[in-house]
């Protein structure tokens, strides 16, 4: 048999695989720009060094692997930087500090004058003196937002400034800034296009750590790789770009993630709705398929008929899905954008790779359907062309008990396996675990869903509750086909909103719980330095002293005495696991630590104190000595001195401030937790430019790749393929089921039912199916929470399971509406006026 015929059978039986059509040519166009954005991200990120293009050799602190980035740089040592500056070959050398400052609550990072590197001055002169500096538009715009000092209201000051690059104000003469060592009013003296600089003296002053050595000329780079030795990296060309901070690299690799990921549920969703709508089609043309059986036909020959008419599908949907790229792929490129994912300057082309492997992957996803209807279609006897049954007899095949049941057992085994996974690994867990769901449901469904809808319609003692009964069960492909998709829909979105809402309600119950009530907690836009812990510390000292004063006048305190302390965040390596870590000066404890312990004590707090999930997840109990490497790449061995009981919490571990402090930048503290006068405390963070929170905490996370942020997303993702695609599948199911039973319809006017009655039971009986995909939707979200709670026995602290019951009710009367509509329209379309029936 050639394409020719395939290409005939096609053209008389597109209607029934329509649905397969636009779902091959959305998942192209969805493909297709994936790749065009990530090649276009590619390009924006990988551009070369920026700030450093103009320095030929850059010496930095160790990187770390490719694999395994340090989150945190460690700080180029005195020594070192010595060093080379003495070496003959080396002509200049400049130190790079970052200074984090706040311009009216939003942090920005200045740099020494010499290390503006190609930063061309465009009027006044460089800084020269003590609290002076030279600004860019960033500074200059915070400036022009600040608060007026008499009248009106305060315009906002917490929204990032302008991008450099577009009107240039004038520089203010004078800026309040808070610098690492306090709060100052500094003048500017000259303007740049971008950026702040103080004067190097200053610089060196106000932030002593030095980030990346710049040197001259190139030719020195063998001596100076020499000098350096094990103890830094020499970055030359293209690399320098790693020593820059590129916020933009690490987003990359968390949009690559997300698009990846995409690709997975177009892949698994494609392939469910492709077989679905062959398997249906196969099942409409058992007759033609059992008359060139007669003829002669091979099941060989037959199996190739359907997989060619596949391939045409595939090929005419991969073509218009490259067509319907040029508009998904910038659509695609401007939602990541907005997402912080790959920076704005990134421009979305077509890619002619990208075209190529968007719609051969699509090509191979139909083939893949459309694999299981071909063999079932080679299996069609000749007798089959003499058969003219409406019942649907043999649809549970021995394939489908071989693949459902297995399937089915290991989404049960994967969702009770007491698998001790991190948070991060939760969601691809849950996502596994409803995907064998689905296959395993999807292949058993011919036996499940009359039996469903019998139960469904069993209260209805009328005449259509027999009918509907009767006909799910003669139909049964075509009930399993329409509940298929839902299932797929409802179960996706089940499984993994219960995970990721129940993830975060989980976290926040933890937090609640460890942390006093009581407690203020000051934090800041770009963290907290020495300066602003001391000024928190002052405020305390004063509180404690007023408090000791009315002690001993007789009174005694109206509230607990106050107390003060800081603690740092970052993420370390344990065992090759990243965890979140939070270094906590033992002040600090009674606020922010109150879980209860489950095994050790807190005192002296001298080692590492696991959560509950981090300890069972490394296999680590009281007493073991554990190897950290922090964020900077440093090797810390420390013991484990407490295991606490904080639930699903997110803190992995929790070390000593002095642990972390110096791994972690120039920052003193992430948060500072304080139990004292509010107003005195307030009144400190106002002048700061903090943030002050009761009893709460807000987490700053710098990482827009972290699971906080990544897993809405890739819900966000998963949930918007599935629908649009079961949406799709629905339609074009209802559509071609209720066409292709224009003689049952007939039979019923015959029968004496009106055209109202037809289309009325047509639509209860989409409905009725409807229902029944969404309560197989309802038992997968079911086992994921019977999974959740089987993890919490066996943890100690707050786990909270929240479902998304609104979700999931919104979805079904979705479907339900697109189920009852196509099948009602296709229903009036098909019946024609039927001599001597009731009109």
């Amino acid at each position: 048999m050639t394409f020719g015929l395939a290409f005939a059978t096609l053209r008389d039986r597109w209607p029934s695989l329509a649905g397969a059509f636009v779902a091959l040519a959305l998942g192209a166009a969805l493909a297709i720009g994936a790749g065009a954005v990530l090649v276009a991200a590619e390009d924006a990120v990988d551009s070369g060094p920026a700030r450093y293009a103009a320095a030929p050799i850059v010496v930095t602190a160790p990187l770390g692997s490719a694999e395994e980035r340090y989150r945190r740089r460690a700080a180029v040592g005195a020594t070192l930087a010595a060093r080379v500056a003495a070496l003959p070959e080396v002509r200049r050398v400049v130190r790079d500090r970052a200074i984090v400052v706040r311009a009216h609550g939003v942090a920005l990072t200045a740099r020494p004058w010499s290390a503006r590197l190609d930063t061309r001055l465009l009027s006044g002169r460089p800084p020269s003196a003590r609290g002076e500096i030279v600004a860019g538009p960033d500074l200059s715009a915070l400036a022009k937002v600040a608060p007026p000092r008499t009248g009106g209201a305060a315009p906002s000051t917490g929204s990032p400034p302008p991008r450099a690059g577009g009107a240039t104000p004038e520089a203010p003469a004078a800026v309040s800034l808070v610098t690492p060592a306090g709060p100052r009013t500094v003048r500017v003296v000259g303007r740049v296009a971008e950026g702040v600089f103080f004067g190097d003296d200053e610089a060196a002053r106000l932030a002593p750590r030095v980030e990346a050595l710049a040197v001259w000329p190139r030719s020195a780079a063998p001596a100076v790789r020499k000098a350096v030795g094990e103890r830094g990296v020499v970055l030359t060309g293209s690399r320098r770009a790693l020593a820059e901070p590129n916020p933009a690299r690490d987003a990359l690799a968390g949009a690559s993630v997300l698009l990846s990921l995409m690709g997975m549920t177009l892949a698994f969703v494609a392939v469910f709705v492709t077989a679905s709508s062959f398997a249906f089609s196969v099942a409409l043309r058992r007759r033609e398929l059992g008359l060139l059986r007669a003829v002669g036909a091979t099941p060989r020959q037959v199996r190739r008929l359907v997989m060619r008419e596949a391939a045409l599908v595939g090929l005419a949907g991969g073509g218009a899905g490259a067509l319907l790229s040029l508009v998904t792929g910038p659509l695609l490129g401007r939602w990541i954008v907005a997402k912080g994912l790959a920076p704005e300057s990134m421009a979305v082309r077509p890619q002619p790779s990208a075209i190529a492997a968007g719609a051969g992957f699509m090509f191979v996803v139909g083939l893949c359907g459309a694999w299981l209807a071909a063999r079932r279609a080679a299996r069609v006897r000749p007798a089959e062309a003499l058969r003219d049954a409406a019942v649907d007899r043999g649809v549970m095949t021995i394939s489908r008990w071989l693949f459902g049941l297995p399937s089915l057992g290991g989404a049960v085994a994967l969702a009770l396996l007491d698998v001790e996974a991190e948070p991060e690994a939760q969601l691809p867990l849950a996502f596994g675990t409803a995907s064998l769901a689905i296959v395993g449901l999807g292949l058993l469904a011919p036996l499940l869903v009359p039996r469903l809808v019998a139960l469904l319609v069993l209260p209805l003692r009328s005449a259509g509750g027999l009918l509907i009964r009767q006909h799910a069960r003669a139909g049964v492909r075509r009930t399993a086909s329409t509940a298929a998709p839902v299932l797929v829909a409802i179960g996706l979105t089940g499984a993994l909103a219960t995970m990721v809402n129940s993830l975060s309600a989980s976290d926040a119950a933890a937090t609640r719980a460890r942390v006093d009530p009581a407690a203020l907690v000051v934090t800041a836009d770009g963290d907290l330095s020495t300066a602003d812990v001391a000024a928190l510390r002052a405020a305390t000292a004063a509180d404690e002293a007023a408090s000791a004063t009315t002690a001993r006048a007789g009174a005694s305190p109206r509230a607990p005495a106050p107390v003060l302390g800081a603690t740092l965040e970052g993420d370390v390596r344990v065992r090759g696991v990243l965890l979140r870590a939070v270094g906590a000066e033992p002040a600090a404890l009674p606020l922010m630590l109150r879980a209860p312990v489950l095994d050790g004590s807190l005192v002296p707090f001298d080692g590492i104190v696991l959560g509950e999930l981090a300890a069972k997840q490394l296999g680590r109990k009281v007493g073991d000595r554990v190897g950290v490497r922090l964020p900077d790449g440093k090797l810390r061995t420390l013991r484990v001195i407490a295991v606490v009981a904080d639930g699903f919490g997110s803190v992995g571990l929790y070390v000593p401030y002095d642990v972390l402090a110096g791994h972690v930048g120039d920052r003193a503290a992430t948060a500072v937790y304080v139990r004292g006068d509010a107003r005195a405390i307030g009144a400190v963070a106002t002048r700061l430019g903090l943030r002050v929170t009761g009893g709460t905490v807000t987490r700053t996370v710098d990482d827009v790749t972290d699971s906080s942020n990544m897993n809405p997303l890739a819900l966000v993702v998963i949930l918007g393929v599935a629908v649009l695609y079961v949406a799709i599948a629905l339609a074009a199911t209802a559509v071609t089921g209720t066409v292709a039973r224009a003689d049952e319809l007939a039979l019923l006017r015959l029968a004496g039912a009106t055209r109202r009655d037809v289309v009325r039971l047509v639509a209860a009986e989409a409905l009725a199916v409807t229902l029944v995909g969404g309560l197989l939707g309802c038992a997968i979200t079911a086992l994921i929470v019977a999974g959740l709670q089987r993890g919490a026995a066996s943890l100690q602290g707050p786990v909270a399971i929240a479902l998304p019951w609104a979700l999931l009710a919104t979805l079904i009367a979705v479907f339900a509406a697109i189920s009852v509509t196509a099948s009602a329209l296709a229903a009036r379309h098909t019946m024609r006026p039927v001599v001597g029936s009731p009109s």
